[in-house]
């Protein structure tokens, strides 16, 4: 009993024995209870490294009321609120040198609708499509960017690279669109697969369709739907020289049910030989090869404490073409340029010891804070990447170099049959606690099974001055 004690006034133990305690579920302590209301939720989630939803959701289990931001807000004059119907909220906000939001929000409180305005277009304004970047033709007009991508996709008119002169299509180059797919004839031509893509759109050719989607709608035989979840999609695509994704959609227009083997059913039904596979190959590889969900593979590799399988890269082959255009360009141009990954880029430019576009010298190096690299390992290098201002491909390739696993995020969550039944029995705070999961993810599954909101009697009398429903 006082063992017990001991660990529940440690924030041990904050659940009753009956609720499960999910993996990722988070151990408060007093310190970080004070913090709750002092600030806003998004500010504390990111102090305390934890997700919005998680912050909001213990304050609200602890009664404590949010932070109040109205000691902040502005007092707008008679003029300032005269030019809420003059202009567009992102255009008054630059111009207060407020927030979009807060110009909304007293758009909103006065019930004034939002600004639109009809632009004509004229033959002046439409020769500038495609001459310069659509930024630059907003900026020049006065109007906004989506307007002119909108205007330029409805004449035609490719985009603007300033890095290339726009190209003269011949009758052979116009011949190939349609028969094989813009990615190759990008790779034939040299040149971006969006500009293949304007092209086409242009002319009226509809996309290349490949001989396996033709398949799908082919006349299926009565013997080939009775091999439909007897074996495996994988199998059956094999023996009738089909994709896989095509057995599928037929299996699931028929309501058959997928295959499934009985080696991984429960946590006592994984053979000796099922798990010497585990972290040999990917997880979604090995879920297809058991025909089993992802997540139960990933779920039993975690319990074993077995460390994943990467897919291994394909092999770029660099042409002079894209060694030239290294550290001339930013690493994002080249990537898309040549469709591949921007990671791809930054590891070969590191090891040719080229500088980057407009920052590096050829012989620096970047330097990482103590706290980062104390860090690694520990917390997605997304996350690291956004709160020290670092590349995340040098914070993954520094924590490579040290030789630290990487941060596997958390797969989706899998609803179960007594989750899905306690949805709208009690309020969503509630069973996300329950569940050890955030309140948004419930919601969110609840709306879109349909299923009404817990309803209590304080609700129907919130707030002082507020109406009864």
């Amino acid at each position: 009993m006082k063992r017990s004690a001991k660990r529940s006034k440690r924030g041990l133990i904050n659940r009753s024995a009956s609720e499960p305690l999910h993996p990722n579920a988070r151990c408060w302590s007093a310190k970080e209870d004070a913090l709750l209301g002092t600030m806003a939720d998004a500010k504390l989630a990111r102090q305390l490294r934890l997700s919005p939803a998680a912050a909001t959701q213990r304050r609200n289990k602890l009664g404590i009321p949010p932070f109040d931001t109205s000691r902040r807000a502005r007092r707008w004059s008679k003029r300032e609120d005269a030019l809420l119907a003059t202009m567009a909220d992102t255009n008054l906000a630059r111009r207060l040198g407020i927030s979009d939001s807060t110009v909304r929000k007293r758009r909103e409180a006065l019930a004034i609708p939002p600004f639109s305005r009809a632009i004509g277009w004229n033959r002046e304004m439409d020769v500038l499509l495609g001459t310069m970047p659509d930024t630059e033709v907003a900026q020049r007009l006065g109007i906004g960017e989506n307007s002119v991508s909108r205007r330029r996709h409805a004449l035609g008119v490719s985009p603007f690279d300033g890095y290339f002169p726009r190209r003269k299509w011949t009758d052979d180059e116009d011949a190939l669109l349609g028969t094989m797919p813009d990615r190759e004839i990008a790779r034939q031509l040299g040149i971006n697969r969006k500009t293949v893509r304007a092209r086409r759109d242009q002319l009226g050719i509809s996309p290349y369709t490949s001989p396996r989607a033709l398949v799908a709608e082919r006349d299926w035989t009565h013997q080939e739907e009775v091999l439909l979840g007897t074996v495996s999609d994988a199998e059956a695509a094999a023996q009738l020289g089909v994709s896989r994704n095509v057995v599928a959609r037929r299996r699931q227009r028929l309501a058959i049910p997928a295959f499934r083997l009985p080696v991984v059913r429960g946590q006592h039904g994984w053979t000796k030989g099922a798990e010497k596979l585990l972290g040999t190959i990917p997880d979604r590889l090995l879920a297809d090869k058991l025909d089993v969900v992802a997540h139960v593979v990933w779920r039993r590799r975690a319990e074993l404490a077995i460390s994943p399988a990467l897919p291994a890269p394909k092999p770029i082959k660099w042409t002079r073409q894209m060694l030239h255009l290294l550290g001339k360009k930013p690493d994002t141009w080249v990537a898309e340029r040549f469709e591949i990954s921007t990671k791809s880029v930054l590891m070969k430019r590191l090891e040719l010891k080229i500088p980057a576009y407009g920052k590096m010298g050829a012989s620096e190096q970047p330097r990482f804070p103590r706290r980062l690299i104390k860090q690694l390992g520990k917390v997605p290098d997304a996350v690291l990447a956004r709160e020290f201002h670092v590349d995340k491909n040098l914070v993954g390739m520094k924590r490579r170099q040290l030789g630290f696993p990487p941060v596997i995020p958390t797969p989706p969550i899998k609803w179960f049959k007594k989750m899905l039944d306690a949805l709208g029995t009690a309020p969503d705070e509630q069973l996300a606690e329950r569940f050890g999961i955030g309140t948004r993810s419930v919601t969110t599954k609840r709306r879109t099974l349909g299923i009404a909101p817990f309803q209590t009697q304080a609700r129907s009398k919130w707030g002082q001055g507020g109406q009864k429903r």
